[in-house]
């Protein structure tokens, strides 16, 4: 069952579940992509999460008047919940220099790095949601082996394309930016593009499987 309840004065949140899944991603996605390609002036801005939506009203727009558009877009947007889940390989360099939180990994799962490594390249992640800063990609289904908290203090610089985990998620940073996940790798893509945003390698919906590469590889994709 789908909630919307009002979270401010001009600022709907959009509750499809209470779990996180592959269905409740679709569910959102759904709407996420109908509020977009459907686009009314009542709502100004979307910022999807893991299993809600927070919709920004206008000023001049009600919260009864923006609850009925919403639900209305919710009846049109679910009538076909079918997603090519495209994979996406991800070559990353594993190692101290471009993963300066490996050892932390390490020294908190007690695994050695290259058992991090396959652990952490072994499986499929989906993409829940882009997020946090544009093109940062919120992905499941991390080993829960390799389950690591944040940094007790982030960083206020990590680079493009670094690879890290946090708790049981793993993403990757597309620009530089501040962040508090444990970085284990790098990749040589450069995944998003400023002035081509709908071009960016990774999106909401996609799989993805990371492929470790060394670092003359790592020096050789980058240039």
């Amino acid at each position: 069952m789908i909630n919307i309840l009002h979270a401010s004065d001009n600022t709907l949140l959009v509750q499809f579940s209470n779990k996180v899944s592959k269905k409740t991603s679709h569910q959102l996605l759904e709407l996420t992509n109908y509020i977009v390609k459907n686009a009314v002036k009542e709502i100004t801005n979307i910022s999807p999460a893991y299993n809600s939506l927070m919709v920004r009203l206008s000023e001049e727009t009600s919260l009864s008047d923006g609850e009925k558009i919403i639900k209305t877009f919710i009846k049109k947007s679910q009538t076909t919940l079918y997603f090519n889940e495209k994979l996406i390989e991800i070559p990353v360099c594993y190692n101290n220099e471009l993963g300066p939180d490996l050892d932390r990994v390490m020294n908190h799962t007690n695994y050695k790095i290259p058992e991090i490594i396959q652990l952490h390249t072994k499986k499929q992640y989906f993409v829940h949601f882009i997020g946090f800063s544009v093109g940062f990609p919120y992905m499941s289904g991390i080993d829960k082996r390799l389950e690591t908290p944040r940094l007790g203090s982030p960083r206020s610089k990590v680079c493009p394309g670094s690879v890290a985990i946090a708790g049981k998620q793993t993403g990757i940073y597309p620009i530089p930016t501040p962040g508090g996940w444990n970085i284990i790798g790098r990749t040589p893509l450069k995944l998003f593009n400023k002035k081509q945003p709908v071009s960016n390698i990774i999106k909401a919906g996609s799989l993805v499987k990371f492929k470790p590469i060394s670092f003359k590889e790592y020096e050789m994709l980058r240039s």
